[in-house]
């Protein structure tokens, strides 16, 4: 794969791209658990804002953000195609999603971290927070940026 590609980075807002988008964070995140279409969505999706990486109109990453205390916004549902993996689309996603809730004086974004994927936040300036828990059956350790 092309460690040069340049991927669209967006937050998304109509009903065609938000079906697109659930049937990917599914298939990232969920199918490989053996989890139904049913556990893609929760009750803060009308209140959260959602993002991708799009390379040539197809979902290549996606994130969700919301905020939720005054200045402190979360992290969730963060997947990069497995393809696409290693070439900084992650990292340049989470970027993006920074630079929009900076605008809004986010003090902090925190996340729950797959143990998997630990070390790649890490590296994008993430902290350990707490102890490690489990969540969907999956090890998860909940991660901290602070922004002040």
């Amino acid at each position: 794969m092309n460690k040069n590609i340049n991927p669209v980075f967006s937050q998304l807002t109509d009903e065609k791209q938000m079906k697109e988008y659930f049937e990917f964070r599914w298939l990232q995140l969920r199918a490989p658990l053996g989890m139904g279409l049913e556990t893609t969505k929760d009750d803060k999706e009308d209140e959260a804002e959602h993002f991708v990486a799009k390379l040539e109109e197809k979902i290549i990453a996606c994130a969700r953000v919301q905020e939720v205390q005054a200045k402190i916004f979360q992290l969730r549902y963060m997947a990069v195609e497995e393809e696409f993996r290693k070439l900084n689309i992650g990292k340049r996603l989470i970027e993006h999603i920074e630079n929009h809730i900076k605008a809004k004086d986010a003090k902090t974004l925190f996340l729950n971290a797959r143990y998997y994927a630990i070390p790649f936040y890490l590296k994008a300036g993430f902290r350990k927070h707490g102890e490690e828990h489990t969540e969907i059956g999956m090890i998860h350790q909940k991660m901290i940026k602070d922004f002040i």
